[in-house]
């Protein structure tokens, strides 16, 4: 250190300064149950429990009473329309009950947290490791970005999600049973991030796809690999290329006119123009080198697929002016 003594009340007030900013990055980057080693944490969630059964019990209390005012008697409840209009009656209160009091006070990746909130589209942070069920039925929440960071997957994790494509990342290793489970909207699972690392899946991982009717992209030079792989050899394993890989003429996707013009080499089966959401916008089955879909979207890009009669799947992304 300086013996100047103005050099040396910098250093100090820089060095405190750091000290400062090493605090305040340490708080936001903390999760609740880490503060303070979890007892605020585990303080609130027991407040929240108790709540929440007080709550049920004034729920049944109050129910009670509101039946006893509403019918004369008990002989009332034995006609079918009486006790069908007190079930209804009790259901909506309790699913009201429960739903003021679902603040989401659970760790982030506690198993089924998220079960089937059909508001959820995005989520802070993702973690390595998926618990089971945490995104069951989340229409809204694409996969493809919880699976950014993932390694493993829990069983039913994206069961029932709304999307036609999911792309993994390079570090998935591991799936649970049922993870896409429901997903009857999905075409195709891109896994060429993942090149020749194919995760291990159990008998159950694909319950309730029709996998046959599911395009498996994969790098083409390890399409063999995948084809035998257990459990995904039952897809449409196809060796898909880029765009920027397909040689020049060869393929080209061009937008002019509002409309959309796909011209192959080899025979078109289908082509499909898709929203950034994953919404049809157009599609058609040329069974020709050649096909022009009429588009009129607000979208500013849109990604178009293509299938070969050779089984190829071509994906663009198509950027409109």
């Amino acid at each position: 250190m300086s013996d100047n003594w103005i050099v040396q009340n910098l250093e100090n007030a820089l060095k405190t300064w750091n000290e400062k900013l090493a605090e305040i990055w340490q708080l936001i980057t903390q999760s609740p149950e880490q503060f303070k080693g979890g007892t605020i944490w585990n303080v609130i969630v027991g407040i929240h429990g108790a709540v929440q059964a007080i709550g049920l019990a004034l729920l049944v209390l109050f129910f009670v009473v509101g039946v006893m005012k509403t019918c004369g008697s008990f002989a009332e409840l034995k006609r079918p329309e009486h006790a069908l209009k007190v079930f209804i009656r009790f259901a909506l209160a309790k699913a009201a009950a429960l739903k003021s009091s679902a603040v989401k006070l659970a760790e982030p990746n506690t198993e089924g947290i998220y079960f089937g909130d059909r508001k959820l589209t995005t989520v802070a942070s993702s973690s390595p490791i998926i618990a089971n069920a945490i995104y069951a039925y989340c229409p809204g929440l694409n996969p493809t970005a919880i699976l950014a960071d993932a390694t493993q997957v829990g069983s039913y994790a994206f069961a029932g999600a709304e999307t036609w494509r999911i792309t993994f990342s390079e570090t998935v290793n591991t799936l649970g049973d049922g993870v896409f489970t429901g997903t009857t909207a999905l075409e195709s699972i891109d896994v060429r991030p993942l090149g020749v690392n194919i995760p291990s899946v159990t008998e159950r991982t694909f319950d309730g796809l029709q996998q046959s009717e599911i395009t498996l992209l994969v790098t083409p030079e390890y399409i063999l690999d995948w084809a035998n792989a257990p459990g995904w050899r039952d897809f449409k394993v196809v060796g898909a290329k880029g765009i920027d890989d397909v040689a020049a003429n060869a393929y080209s996707v061009a937008y002019s006119g509002g409309q959309v013009t796909v011209r192959s080499g080899e025979t078109l089966l289908r082509v499909t123009v898709y929203g950034t959401d994953g919404r049809i916008l157009a599609s058609a089955a040329p069974d020709a080198c050649e096909a022009s879909l009429k588009l009129d979207t607000p979208d500013n890009v849109v990604v178009v697929t293509s299938l070969t009669d050779d089984g190829k799947t071509y994906t663009d992304k198509l950027f409109i002016r």
